[in-house]
């Protein structure tokens, strides 16, 4: 019974944590993607929209401008061409995905760790696409430290499920084992002895006692 109940337990707990994690996952990832388009958002405004601005809204644009500090910021124009790369880093984008990213207008996607998120921005100046990518290494050390505490919370619950089960079980049975006792010192000496049966008890211990 105990062996069982804690093979119960560790299931529905495995189950639940995973749940858990897979959801608090996607939740993170969906919240960068939203962060590194309003990113790539912010770029597009900052570089092409400073001559139909007013002086008061590009100062407001420019402010968010200046808090992208690890991002990496690019525009393809319409073949495909890097025009501005906001970044040192050496990775390349397969023109089947700037082409998706025009027909979704919103694209995001995942290369290695790295997240993407792709707009296509429509200007007087040309069609671009403007895509911003990062590392979520907070998000991924998050996602660390609750897998952990995940991990240490099923290995206690199942612990404490099985030597609560144990105890449970001993206290059941224990009747049953005094029963079974008493049986035993009934012979062909004494076949007049009965078991005590106690009559507030109305279960299923008292009928076989009967």
């Amino acid at each position: 019974l105990a062996w069982n109940s804690t093979f119960i337990v560790a299931l529905i707990l495995s189950l639940s944590f995973a749940g858990t994690y897979l959801l608090f996952k996607q939740h993170i990832t969906h919240s960068f993607y939203k962060r590194l388009q309003t990113r790539a958002l912010t770029a597009a405004f900052f570089h092409l929209e400073k001559d139909e601005l007013n002086a008061q809204k590009y100062e407001v644009i420019e402010k968010k401008y200046q808090e992208i500090h690890r991002e990496s910021i690019r525009f393809f124009d319409g073949q495909n061409r890097m025009v501005f790369e906001f970044d040192t880093l050496h990775y390349t984008i397969d023109p089947s995905i700037l082409n998706r990213i025009r027909e979704n207008k919103i694209f995001h996607f995942t290369k290695d760790e790295r997240q993407f998120a792709g707009i296509f921005y429509q200007d007087n100046e040309g069609d671009f696409v403007v895509l911003a990518s990062d590392i979520d290494k907070d998000g991924i050390n998050q996602l660390g430290m609750l897998k952990l505490y995940l991990v240490v919370f099923l290995f206690i619950g199942v612990v404490l499920s099985f030597l609560l089960t144990l105890l449970l079980a001993k206290k059941t049975f224990k009747p049953f084992s005094m029963l079974i006792q008493n049986v035993n010192t009934i012979s062909a000496t004494n076949l007049h002895e009965r078991l005590s049966i106690n009559s507030s008890e109305k279960d299923e211990l008292s009928e076989l006692t009967k």
